[in-house]
């Protein structure tokens, strides 16, 4: 077994302490609070070495930990490492979210895990985790533990944060992820007026949603299956539920018609009991959709008692129908983004409802990803790894790029407009540079013979070809591979590298 100790935050005070491990389990320690990472990985895996990140909602539990560090010779145990985090006393009864990546030599991740854990103050408690699949933050594809949502972008703020934790105050939910969050403008999906009693919400809410929402109206008549506690209407219940108004026989509910009295809040109205509430009278929310009274209830200014009771187009969102099951009536109102819904509107709008999933027609869809249609789906600044065919870049003016090209993948680099640095690995790239900055490093798999892969501007590339133009060029050849200066311009890694 290795075992590694981190000290982080408060408990950096303790760091003079010799400690040692000598077996795996929890482990309790008078004055030491923390968790003990505990990593198994199949045999047959390219891993180099480990990399731990932990979570308190959306901020950093302890910095980020790469084992062994960069120069430190040892191989990995596949079937017993560890990392024991030593943690601040103040964060007991808290819960911490460990993330562990295992990466080959490159830093490429190979495969994925994470687990949650309650902290308790003065213990060590083991977090165990077996790595399974390589997660992509932001390809909209939630991992089954490595990741707490996925919205299918890398942007905070929104929910979902660019390490794929969900964000303080957010709720996410499905894959691609959506987040919502009272109070943000938006009536998300899950939220209503009772959940959510914002003015984004307002009127928004059917029955069978778990919530008794008196400020729509509901109660156990109207909606039995949210606001009724012991599962059956019950006399007396303050409520004049309609079989027990035919029934007549809860007067404590429902009055007594023919007493003169006109009791509305027992349900009685001009409809009811006329004899009673000449007046015309009603009272919506009575099941008795009414148009004897005064004005006449319709579904317009009653639809709790007026709507079908089957959804129906007919200008109205009623209680029982939403924007899937009636968008031409709930759209107006319900429109939001992963409702499985594509109202109007939403087609500009990156809802992924509304993608066609067709290639080549500039929008990644849920069902796309840099290996199935680059051209839609290639980051605009980043990593390339575990594509296939053709990826293209810019670095956008005023901003540093690392780019990555992965094996299997052709790449086009523009770096023009800021500094970067470009690995490629068994790969054929291509980079642009400007004035400032251009590091491009080629990896193993470059050859200096012909071939043709498509290339991501148009043209071809010779087969693990690795070139670089520019004036802030600056190739790194691998070894045995020499730098050779092309005619049109640039540099390239052996003579095959010079695009024709």
């Amino acid at each position: 077994m290795r075992a590694f100790w981190l000290f982080a935050g408060a408990a950096a005070s303790a760091a003079a302490v010799a400690l040692a491990v000598t077996s795996c389990g929890d482990k309790v320690q008078s004055g030491l609070t923390g968790v003990d990472i505990q990593v198994t990985f199949e045999s047959d895996l390219q891993i180099k070495r480990l990399r731990f990140a932990g979570f308190i909602g959306q901020d950093a539990a302890f910095p980020p930990d790469d084992r062994p560090h960069v120069g430190e010779e040892r191989e990995l145990d596949p079937t017993d490492e560890n990392l024991i985090v030593l943690l601040p006393d103040t964060m007991g009864t808290k819960q911490v979210f460990v993330r562990v990546d295992g990466t080959d030599e490159l830093g490429a991740i190979m495969a994925s895990a994470g687990a949650a854990q309650v902290v308790e103050t003065d213990k060590i408690l083991a977090i165990r985790v077996h790595l399974g699949e390589p997660r992509v933050c932001g390809d909209g594809m939630k991992h089954p533990t490595a990741e707490q949502c996925d919205d299918g972008n890398q942007l905070p703020g929104d929910g979902c944060s660019g390490e794929c934790v969900v964000e303080t105050g957010w709720t996410c939910e499905g894959s691609p992820s959506v987040c919502r969050s009272c109070g943000d403008g938006v009536c998300s999906v899950g939220e209503d007026e009772c959940s959510c009693p914002e003015a984004e919400c307002r009127g928004i809410g059917t029955c069978g949603d778990g919530l008794c929402c008196p400020s729509r109206d509901e109660n156990v008549c109207s909606c039995p299956d949210d606001c009724l506690e012991e599962g059956a209407v019950t006399c007396p219940d303050s409520y004049c539920c309609e079989q027990e108004r035919i029934d007549g026989n809860c007067e404590p509910d429902c009055g007594m018609c023919g007493d003169h009295v006109c009791e509305p809040e027992k349900g009685e109205d001009s409809c009811t009991c006329p004899g009673d509430c000449m007046d015309g009278s009603s009272v919506c929310g009575n099941q008795n959709c009414c148009d004897q009274s005064n004005p006449p209830e319709d579904i317009g200014n009653c639809p709790l008692d007026c709507c079908p009771n089957q959804p129906s187009i007919d200008g109205v969102c009623c209680p029982n129908e939403s924007a899937e099951s009636s968008p031409e009536d709930c759209c107006a109102t319900m429109a939001q983004c992963g409702d499985s819904v594509c109202c109007p509107g939403e087609e500009n709008d990156g809802c992924p409802e509304c993608c066609d999933n067709v290639c080549c027609d500039g929008d990644c869809c849920a069902t796309e990803n840099v290996g199935s249609c680059p051209q839609d789906c290639c980051p605009a600044c980043g990593d390339f790894q575990g594509c296939t065919g053709c990826c293209a870049g810019e670095c956008p003016s005023g901003s540093d790029c690392n780019m990555t090209c992965d094996q299997g993948c052709s790449c086009y680099f523009d770096c023009t407009a800021a500094s970067c640095d470009a690995t490629c690995t068994s790969s054929s790239c291509y980079v642009e540079c400007g004035s400032q900055s251009c590091n491009v490093t080629c990896q193993s798999g470059v050859t200096t013979g012909d071939g043709g892969v498509t290339r991501g501007t148009g043209g071809t590339d010779p087969v693990g070809a690795c070139y670089c133009n520019g004036a802030g060029c600056n190739l790194n050849c691998p070894p045995g591979v020499p730098e050779v200066p092309c005619n049109g311009g640039g540099i390239g890694c052996g003579t095959g590298s010079c695009p024709p």
